[in-house]
C-alpha cells in the first residue's frame, strides 16, 4: 500500500510484531465488503474470532491505528462510539461512485481464458501478455516470488481465498497490494520469511 512507510511499520510492529501489518490488511479487506465500509463495535468479538486474536487485542490494535497518521494526512483507522472505519477507503469509494459510467463502458472483464500454465504454480491465472507486463514492471525475479506467494496463499483454500480462486489474478498484483508488499519483504531477506497475508502469517521460501 502506498501509505506503508517505516514509521507506520515501526509503530505496528512494536506492539504486535510481524502480525501487525497483517491485522491491518485483514481489517481493510473486511471493511471493503461491509455496507458503507463501516464495522459496528457490536461485531468486534466475531471479527476477533475470525482473525484468531482476542477482542481485547483487536480493540487495542484499532486504538493504535487511530493514533497513526500517514504522510498524506489520513488516520489508519477512525472511530466513534458506534463504528470504526477507514477515512481513506470511504473517500476512495466516493470517488469511484462519482466516476461516469462511460469511463468504464469499454473495460473488458478479465477471465481465465488464454491463461498459461506457469512453471511450479498451480492456482495463479495469468495470460502470457499479463505475465510479460508484470515482468517488465517489477522484474522477473520479483514477479516469480510474488506469484509464488499468491499461489501458496491460494493453496490454503480458506473462506477468504475462495474469491480469488479460478479467476484471472492480474488485478491482484497492483502496486499497492499486500502481495507486492510481501514480495518486497521476502526479497530483502536471505532466509525464509514470515509473510503477512489477509488471513494470517505464512512462512515462505524465496524463489531464485
Amino acid at each position: 500500500m502506498k501509505n506503508i512507510n517505516t514509521n507506520f511499520l515501526t509503530k505496528l510492529q512494536k506492539e504486535f510484531g510481524h502480525a501487525g501489518i497483517g491485522y491491518y490488511l485483514e481489517l481493510m479487506c473486511i471493511l471493503k465488503i461491509k455496507p458503507n465500509h463501516l464495522i459496528d463495535w457490536k461485531e468486534i468479538n466475531k471479527i476477533a474470532e475470525e482473525m484468531h486474536i482476542s477482542s481485547k487485542k483487536l480493540i487495542k490494535f484499532i486504538n493504535i491505528c487511530f493514533d497513526i497518521i500517514t504522510s498524506d494526512g489520513y488516520r489508519l483507522l477512525n472511530r466513534n462510539n458506534q463504528y470504526f472505519w477507514s477515512d481513506k477507503l470511504l473517500i476512495k469509494d466516493k470517488k469511484n461512485k462519482n466516476r461516469t459510467c462511460t469511463k468504464y463502458s469499454g473495460r473488458k472483464k478479465l477471465t481465465t481464458e488464454n491463461c498459461i500454465q506457469i512453471a511450479n504454480i498451480t492456482n495463479v491465472n495469468l495470460t502470457q501478455e499479463q505475465l510479460d507486463k508484470l515482468n517488465q514492471k517489477y522484474g522477473v525475479l520479483f514477479i516469480k516470488n510474488a506469484i509464488n506467494i499468491l499461489d501458496k496463499w491460494l493453496e490454503r483454500k480458506t473462506q477468504r481465498t475462495k474469491k480469488y480462486l479460478n479467476k484471472n489474478n492480474y488485478p491482484d498484483f497492483r502496486s499497492d497490494s499486500w502481495i507486492i508488499h510481501a514480495a518486497k519483504q521476502l526479497l530483502d531477506n536471505d532466509k525464509p520469511s514470515q509473510i503477512d497475508t489477509p488471513d494470517g502469517v505464512m512462512l515462505i521460501d524465496k524463489v531464485l
